[in-house]
């Protein structure tokens, strides 16, 4: 069935090898232009020029088009490197007026994607005030000069969630690419802990579906203490968690002091201090 002119292929694309063979072909066949552009579906003129070039192309494939020589010099990229380095924040207008050349937003924005760099949100951290301050400061003047001996019966614990933030203006660095995002409106939970010579499974805290919203309540966290700490806690365990407010649960608190359990008194906002943060 012949094809409808100017249906065969969307605007300003290229006929594809097979199309060109089987143009050359028909015309070899002794198949007259008109009669070919009937059936093909293509004008007389991309008709004619497809047998035109057709001596000039292997595999009826186009040869490679020259392109516009990049604005910027390989000097101009390593010092779009250099100061994205130096100044992660940076704006794109204020790269463009740092270099030595007259260049748009749109060139730094495509050299930019192109070295597969582009803009990626800060993450946030709280603010410590000096009271909160203090508190750090108290206990790593208290533990400062603990034998070795002494931090080997510490079992640090951590939870990690991975979800979709809100609210406020955030700020944004240069950087590649290194990890996916989570899809949107999805928290996942992990929890885990290690010791010296010890540790437990990367445990998913899946939502307690009685919960208002599905979240993680106390309840399900003492149903994994209750499984995971007795495979890595000793008599003389020191265990170490934050002070989110699911930890300071009174079924948490009464758990602990049930099972004898020493629990250190952490400090605010110290994830540096905790190893486990670094793995």
């Amino acid at each position: 069935m012949p094809r409808t002119p100017g249906t065969s292929r969307p605007p300003l694309a290229e006929l594809s090898p097979n199309s060109r063979s089987r143009i050359v072909g028909a015309r070899d066949n002794g198949v007259k232009i008109s009669e070919i552009t009937q059936n093909e579906g293509y004008s007389n003129s991309t008709i004619r020029s497809v047998l035109n070039n057709a001596s000039h192309q292997v595999s009826y494939i186009s040869k490679p088009r020259a392109r516009t020589p990049s604005l910027l010099s390989l000097r101009d990229q390593r010092s779009i490197f250099r100061l994205i380095q130096a100044k992660p924040k940076i704006t794109a207008a204020q790269l463009a007026r740092e270099l030595p050349i007259p260049v748009s937003k749109k060139t730094i924005y495509r050299f930019l994607k192109k070295s597969s760099i582009q803009k990626w949100r800060c993450s946030k951290r709280p603010l410590l005030n000096d009271k909160l301050a203090g508190k750090q400061l108290i206990w790593a003047f208290r533990n400062n000069s603990q034998s070795v001996a002494f931090w080997r019966r510490w079992i640090w614990s951590d939870e990690c969630s991975i979800e979709r933030r809100k609210g406020g203006k955030w700020d944004f660095v240069y950087r590649k690419r290194v990890q996916g995002k989570p899809s949107r409106g999805q928290t996942i939970m992990f929890w885990g802990c290690f010791g010296h010579n010890c540790r437990t499974d990367l445990v998913v805290m899946r939502g307690d579906p009685d919960s208002e919203h599905g979240e993680v309540i106390a309840r399900r966290y003492l149903e994994i203490f209750e499984q995971y700490l007795p495979t890595v806690l000793d008599s003389d365990s020191i265990f170490m968690q934050d002070n989110a407010p699911i930890h300071t649960a009174h079924i948490i608190r009464d758990w602990f002091e049930e099972m004898a359990i020493t629990v250190e008194d952490w400090p605010p906002y110290s994830p540096d201090m905790n190893p486990i943060e670094n793995v």
